[in-house]
């Protein structure tokens, strides 16, 4: 299950990230259905170029494409980037892709910016790995394996005729013949090649009987998959290593010249969100919010930051640590209890059994596959689109999130289960990531990129005009689009799986990560004050009446005294309406009471 939803969601970028975006990857594709055309965003981000790039290397270690395809599309990509508009080494965070000119107001984001320096550093190395070492028969032959799976599938007949099949019938038993021939102890190049004509001779034939357009497309797809994956046996095993090597070198120098200090506040020590660029509306400036909490996807751009000597190591020790109890663990607090916030950056950065990161990770997980068993539905919640659209028919992009993890109100107000969130936690429980995903098959989610965006299980409508009632619950609604980065994350942790951690060791292979890997190692606290986000947020009635009327003096000078007490239960404050008062801590006196 697990490459088989890698092998589809290749195809995204193996669609779409081509000569016409400049080689670099969409934002987003939404499929179109009878009353709207499909959408292809024609844009994108430094989080959907670093994870194109992570993807096509990706596709080479899982068997999809050869060598030489790899060093041909890491070029493109980046001499596209070197001629990109950029400020202190970073690129901007929305670019045309048709044009290539940043879209406006300009924006570095600082999490942003993370992901693809973090990305570019792992490609370099991953780039000089393949150089010295090249791809094998057997990863060839599991990629072969994996597009005639899913030609199998596609071409599953619909009408059994056994004294004359049909195309797809015939076409279905060669991919079977096919998937069975690869994963043999030792297949014989011989029997695959004769596959290889036969099924050539039965796709170019024609039947007027046979499935759909929609179908027919998919058949023809997978079955020239197959066919290239077949040719591909027979090309060169040994990779271009001097030109991988020179790719290697330029991921290197792009990540190097990205400088993370002018994001930095000095002063609270932590990194702003990002910072505009000089417009019409003002001088270059940091934007006014800053991430402060360690359990986020901000983490990963902290910790780079710090290997490359771009800020003090102290600013890893000002991020906040907030603890939860998860299952009578100590776990920490993200601000919107997504699985984006905790787990994207294990794609790239290793995790240390029994630390704090490692058991806040496992907890999330454990976390999010409760709520959605509480629930009914399949599990992993993190920020997705949804199916809310706007007056063109796209849909809306925010961040959902379970509740017991997060800060942010309104987290059990919607319920929008993210597949992505699925191949995430896939790096730390595979099998409950493929018991999930087959879940998510069965009821629809699976499309032809890969997974679908999201399902909605509380859909909404725009409101509707002149008052009119909008229609009782249509259960739930599959967000019918592929967006980049989740595609790209999926991919790469998909491969993580498969391959051993590879994008964590290529990534830690760096010595200045290998450097800075101490801090990754803080060990859960043995005595924390334990925080409990919302708890009570699920079962908030709102009262009918305010419980207490307020009240205001215009004098000190009453009959007798007015006072108003604050309490938790331990820590007590008492203030009177003259300006006096005291304060207590479980009977002790902190400060003294005076008379008025």
């Amino acid at each position: 299950m697990l490459r088989r939803a890698a092998r589809k969601t290749w195809r995204y970028f193996e669609t779409f990230m081509t000569a016409a975006d400049a080689w670099l990857p969409p934002d987003n594709f939404q499929e179109g259905d009878d009353d709207a055309a499909p959408q292809l965003a024609r844009r994108t981000s430094p989080t959907n170029i670093g994870f194109g790039l992570l993807s096509t290397l990706a596709a080479y270690d899982l068997g999809y494409i050869s060598g030489d395809t790899l060093a041909h599309r890491i070029d493109r990509t980046l001499t596209t980037l070197e001629g990109l508009e950029r400020h202190e080494g970073h690129f901007l965070n929305w670019y045309d892709t048709a044009t290539l000119a940043p879209l406006y107001p300009r924006y570095v984001s600082t999490v942003d910016s993370g992901n693809l320096a973090a990305s570019l550093i792992a490609l370099s190395r991953g780039m000089g790995q393949a150089a010295a070492t090249p791809q094998t028969r057997s990863q060839r032959l599991a990629g072969l394996a994996d597009a005639a799976g899913i030609l199998a599938e596609v071409s599953w007949p619909k009408n059994v005729n056994a004294a004359q099949p049909s195309r797809p019938a015939r076409v279905n038993q060669l991919a079977r013949e096919i998937v069975s021939a690869a994963r043999g102890v030792s297949p014989d190049p011989a029997s695959l090649d004769a596959l290889a004509a036969r099924l050539g001779d039965v796709v170019r034939e024609t039947d007027p009987e046979g499935p759909a357009a929609e179908g027919d497309q998919e058949l023809d797809f997978w079955s020239r998959a197959v066919a290239d994956a077949l040719a591909q046996l027979h090309a060169p095993f040994d990779a271009p290593s001097a030109a991988l090597d020179r790719l290697a070198a330029r991921a290197a120098a792009l990540a190097e010249a990205m400088r993370f200090d002018f994001l930095y506040d000095r002063r609270r020590r932590i990194f702003a969100i990002g910072y505009r660029l000089a417009d019409a509306e003002g001088p270059g400036r940091l934007d006014a919010s800053f991430y402060d909490l360690l359990a986020s996807e901000s983490r990963l751009a902290s910790f780079v930051a710090i290997a490359k000597g771009d800020v003090p190591q102290h600013h890893w020790f000002h991020l906040g640590r907030l603890v939860t109890n998860v299952d009578g663990r100590a776990a920490l607090v993200s601000w919107g209890g997504t699985m984006f916030e905790y787990l994207m950056p294990l794609l790239l950065m290793r995790g240390f059994p029994g630390t704090l990161l490692d058991e806040s990770c496992r907890a999330s997980v454990r976390r999010h596959i409760d709520y959605g068993r509480k629930h009914g539905i399949p599990w992993g919640i993190s920020e997705s689109a949804y199916s809310f659209t706007d007056r063109a028919g796209t849909y809306q992009y925010k961040a959902f999130g379970v509740p017991g993890l997060g800060l942010k109100r309104g987290l059990t107000d919607d319920l929008v289960v993210a597949p992505y969130a699925t191949a995430l936690a896939s790096v730390l429980d595979p099998a409950a990531a493929a018991s999930n995903f087959e879940t998510l098959a069965r009821i629809g989610v699976d499309g032809r990129f890969g997974f679908y965006e999201a399902v909605d299980y509380r859909p909404r409508t725009r409101a509707l005009p002149d008052g009119a009632a909008a229609a009782g619950d249509t259960g739930p609604v599959v967000v019918r689009a592929y967006f980049a980065h989740h595609q790209g994350m999926s991919m790469v942790a998909l491969a993580n799986v498969v391959r051993d951690d590879v994008f964590v060791s290529r990534f830690h292979a760096d010595p200045r990560i290998q450097a800075t890997e101490l801090l990754l190692q803080e060990r859960v606290p043995r005595e924390a004050i334990l925080s409990e986000p919302r708890p009570t947020e699920a079962a908030t009635v709102a009262p009918l009446a305010s419980a207490f009327a307020s009240r205001r003096f215009n004098s000190a000078h009453t009959t007798s005294p007015h006072a108003h007490f604050l309490s938790n239960g331990r820590y007590t404050v008492s203030l009177t309406h003259a300006g006096g008062g005291a304060s207590a801590w479980r009977g002790l006196v902190v400060t003294r009471q005076r008379e008025d």
